[in-house]
């Protein structure tokens, strides 16, 4: 294998940490709106009409952004360790806001939504890049830059050998992310 094959490219680096540093922030949002007027009330100083909006949805905004900031670590995950669900997770949130972006845009409920159209695309673009597509694709090693998935993601190929002492042989393990 060629060094290049072994290294994690700096964009699935980069995509990764942006999709933690979202469901870290939707976390919070969440949090937040449980606990009105608590220490975490000045974020939304940021952006006040999100704010009602969401104030108005009532407890589903807090289910909804819950289910962001779960989607967006998923994703951060999934794109670090190279699988294909994780890749196909990122292009789908990314899809999603831009399809969001772009209406709101359109129909002028948020005029700042124009800024979001071409930052999409061009993460969507980084995300179907071919150096990207292939660490997904399982071209590249599986302990891409060196780290290897958790142990509990390893499972046998064939039935286990009796009298053996190593329950997953290396030879014969896989990863269940990359089925």
């Amino acid at each position: 294998m060629t060094d290049e094959s072994k290294t994690r490219p700096r964009a699935i680096t980069a995509l990764s940490v942006f999709f933690l540093v979202g469901a870290v922030l939707s976390f919070t949002s969440s949090v937040s709106l449980i606990l009105p007027g608590s220490f975490l009330e000045p974020i939304w100083r940021l952006n006040p009409r999100a704010h009602d909006s969401l104030i108005r949805i009532g407890p589903w905004a807090v289910v909804l952004l819950f289910a962001v900031s779960v989607s967006c670590a998923a994703a951060a995950i999934g794109l670090w360790y190279g699988s294909r669900w994780g890749h196909r997770l990122a292009v789908s949130l990314i899809g999603i806001n831009l399809v969001g972006d772009i209406i709101n845009a359109l129909l002028g409920t948020e005029r700042r939504a124009i800024v979001g159209v071409p930052v999409a695309a061009a993460i969507l673009a980084c995300l179907m890049s071919t150096r990207v597509r292939r660490v997904s694709n399982n071209q590249m090693l599986s302990s891409v830059g060196g780290l290897s998935m958790p142990k509990f993601l390893l499972r046998s190929r064939g039935p286990r050998r009796t009298g053996s002492t190593s329950r997953l042989p290396v030879k014969e393990a896989y990863y269940l992310l990359y089925e």
